[in-house]
């Protein structure tokens, strides 16, 4: 579900190349009666990855899943210098996937201004692990068990914007976008009209699209993304749909998005509320 199957193949050359190294390494070591080359491929998978491991289960474990808010599913966990250093500042994980084109070194100064807004962080890894592993215990006998987090109450208002556009008029099938005309090309916005959401592309060639607004492969919104000539870069992974059908064109997105006719009526952008017919792969 991850992967396309027109790379499969890639994934198998891949897989053989490191076997081939891994072979060769640990052939050079016993004709050389040397582990030193060993010291520095194939080892440090087993004396350094663990440390990886530790920190990697306070980011998710035992939390919710399949829902569009990351702090109900992240942790963020207070940790030393040496640890932060080790960890690339991830440790601010909330923020990571809350913010994710924000670099690594500037995740402290993002969780400095959001956590008001933030569930209550981790006071250290034995914290987090007081609460995992007795999760992860209760978990094997109800599986659909979850920790679940609790958030604070807003202490801002909603922000409004273009971004955040409010659809204003519903017309049979068709949705007036009253702020569309403020977006500037190259740029995306997000329309939410009741449940569903839906992103809006304007391109650098001045021409308008629309799609559902979630990510198919990290559920996100991509209207947080990059749009780069006729292709939406996802803000989580990093993968890429073509905005004109909806198809995508870079893992690790494989799922198409539905796409939505945009119509010009006097200078008024209107969204069509009804899928636009799939164009065949």
């Amino acid at each position: 579900t991850f992967i396309p199957e027109v790379d499969f193949s890639k994934v198998y050359l891949r897989a053989r190349i490191y076997v081939l190294i891994y072979a060769s390494v640990i052939t050079t070591a016993i004709l050389t009666s040397s582990f030193l080359l060993l010291m520095f491929i194939g080892l440090p998978n087993f004396y350094g990855s663990w440390l990886m491991v530790v920190y990697g289960l306070t980011q998710h474990a035992c939390l919710a899943e399949n829902v569009l808010d990351h702090r109900l599913n992240c942790r963020t966990v207070y940790m030393n210098p040496l640890n932060r250093f080790c960890y690339w500042n991830m440790n601010y994980h909330v923020e990571h996937h809350m913010f994710p084109l924000v670099p690594y070194h500037a995740l402290d100064r993002v969780h400095a201004v959001v956590k008001d807004d933030m569930p209550r962080p981790y006071r250290g890894l034995i914290e987090a692990y007081r609460e995992i592993i007795p999760a992860l215990l209760r978990m094997r006998r109800e599986p659909g068990w979850f920790v679940q987090r609790e958030l604070p109450k807003p202490v801002s208002p909603p922000i409004t914007s273009a971004e955040a556009a409010v659809v204003q008029i519903a017309v049979l099938d068709w949705l007036e976008l009253s702020q569309a005309a403020t977006l500037a090309r190259g740029h995306a916005m997000r329309v939410d009209h009741g449940p569903r959401t839906f992103a809006i592309y304007h391109t650098e060639a001045g021409t308008w699209h629309a799609t559902d607004g979630i990510c198919t492969h990290g559920k996100t919104h991509l209207a947080d993304g990059l749009v780069k000539g006729d292709v939406i870069e996802c803000p989580k992974h990093n993968g890429r749909f073509r905005v004109t059908d909806g198809q995508p064109v870079r893992p690790p997105v494989c799922k198409a998005l539905k796409t939505y006719h945009i119509e010009n009526r006097s200078g008024t952008l209107w969204l069509q509320l009804t899928p636009a017919p799939s164009l065949p792969t």
